[in-house]
Order: C-alpha cells, then structure tokens, then sequence
C-alpha cells in the first residue's frame, strides 16, 4: 500500500499526508486506538473526522475525494 499511498499524496496536494511507524510511536497508537494496519485516519481542524482501516484503494481515494 506505500507506493499508493505515496502516489495519493503527489496527486492530492492540498491534504497532507503522514505515515507513522506504530511499533515506534506506540502513543500515536494508542491515541488513535490503531488495531489493524494499514489504519488511515482523516483529521480536519485537530479531530478525527473519519477512518478507514483497509488496503483497498478505491475506498481510500473515495473518502480522500470526498473531503476535496
């Protein structure tokens, strides 16, 4: 899912895309109650304003357009 997710964020510039390392920031994890990986998680204004815990693209890019 990295390359896709790294081709999302040359294709979506406006959002601001960041990838965590969870075994390294367990706090992010626990903040955001992180199960399942990959965990895709969409913040506006400092809240969680959506989730999406899948590697299916489609549904990633569905919710990413969503937000446009």
């Amino acid at each position: 899912m990295a390359p896709k997710f790294h081709e999302l964020s040359e294709e979506f510039i406006h959002m601001v895309f960041i990838k965590v390392d969870t075994d390294e920031l367990t706090d992010v994890s626990e903040m955001f109650n992180i199960q399942l990986m990959p965990t895709f998680i969409f913040i506006k204004n400092g809240k969680q304003v959506d989730r999406l815990e899948s590697s299916r693209e489609n549904e990633l890019r569905k919710m990413i357009e969503a937000r446009v």
